[in-house]
């Protein structure tokens, strides 16, 4: 499903003397269509959300379909971290152990610098944690803020007070990574160590491991339609879902993200603002979010893209990703060389 609108402002009013509602209606139609006939190409489930927040001009591809999320759910767990700073229930500053129980197999930092499998010895401060989540996506620094802000639940709660349906957090990433895998439970978290995670991988097949994937991706649980994404981010950058103070905390970490280099980063210009959250299950799932800053007061862009496809490769929907990016911000700002 394409869907292309105008919301709000009405058409013929200027802003700040570079681009009308109608403009941009236009203009985002004509990207619309390069977006589309990339789609069209790839082969890929995708799904897109694009709007310019100045105007409110928005395009969608599949603007209601459950995409799974990977790490970008990790954007609304810092919501529900920095609300709680902004209701006064939590500091960033305060000092958080890391538990033996919290060093997660694969994708963390944390892990390859704190592995002791009785005690790691690192006490951290919450903003660290939250740059991790969110700089390198490291999913033990999640699961310990997930632990400190109510667990998943509470994400998916602060979500829907946002009005914001479609996206749903159901579980911690170790969660995710059992069901990935497909075993059956785990210790808690109290009594959890790396090496009891690995002895229950022992013995698994190749053929219980394709199962269990199978399962997991035929799952509804943690995903996010690209309209609920969009509307997300567009809440944090117009400062709906945070005090300014905690915005600008969520955007300076974001714009130093550095896995997401190959997507939405990939083709616009050098130095150009971008927010942004990539989110990966192995090669068949490959997502990247963002709030992107166009030059010459032209305003801000939401982009949203989701890809799943089970027989092509990671690097090409990536290169899509990228694809659909430079067209989304070629539409309001056409730079030549």
């Amino acid at each position: 499903m394409i869907g292309l609108r105008l919301v709000g402002l009405a058409a013929g009013i200027g802003l700040c003397g570079v681009i009308r509602p109608v403009a941009a209606q236009d203009r985002l139609g004509t990207a619309g269509a390069r977006i589309a006939a990339l789609i069209d190409s790839s082969g890929a489930s995708v799904g897109v959300g694009v709007r310019h927040l100045e105007t409110g001009a928005e395009w969608f591809h599949q603007p209601d379909h459950p995409f799974l999320m990977g790490s970008t759910f990790k954007v609304a767990v810092a919501v529900q971290l920095l609300t709680r700073v902004d209701q006064g229930k939590e500091r960033l500053g305060r000092l958080v152990p890391l538990r033996a129980g919290d060093i997660f197999p694969s994708g963390s930092l944390l892990s390859e610098r704190f592995a002791d499998p009785v005690d790691p010895g690192a006490h951290l401060a919450l903003v660290r944690y939250l740059e991790l989540m969110l700089r390198l996506s490291d999913n033990s620094a999640t699961d310990v803020i997930l632990r400190e802000v109510g667990g998943p639940a509470a994400v998916t709660a602060r979500v829907r007070q946002l009005g914001i349906e479609g996206m749903r957090i159901d579980r911690t990433v170790m969660d995710i990574y059992r069901d990935y895998v497909g075993l059956a439970e785990l210790p808690p978290v109290e009594r959890r160590t790396l090496e009891s995670f690995v002895a229950a991988l022992r013995g698994r097949t190749r053929e219980q491991l394709a199962e269990a994937q199978r399962r997991y991706h035929a799952s509804e649980k943690d995903r996010s339609t690209p309209r609920a994404m969009v509307s997300l981010l567009t809440k944090i950058a117009t400062r709906e879902a945070l005090s300014p103070a905690s915005t600008e905390v969520l955007l300076a970490i974001m714009r130093k993200e550095e896995t997401g280099r190959d997507r939405l980063r990939r083709l616009l210009p050098v130095g150009t603002p971008v927010a942004n959250k990539t989110g990966s299950y192995g090669t068949v799932v490959t997502n990247d979010v963002a709030i992107i800053d166009l030059p010459g007061g032209a305003g801000r862009l939401v982009v949203v893209v989701f890809a799943e496809d089970q027989a092509g490769s990671e690097a090409g929907k990536e290169r899509l990703i990228a694809d659909i990016g430079r067209a989304a911000y070629d539409a309001f700002a056409v730079v030549r060389p």
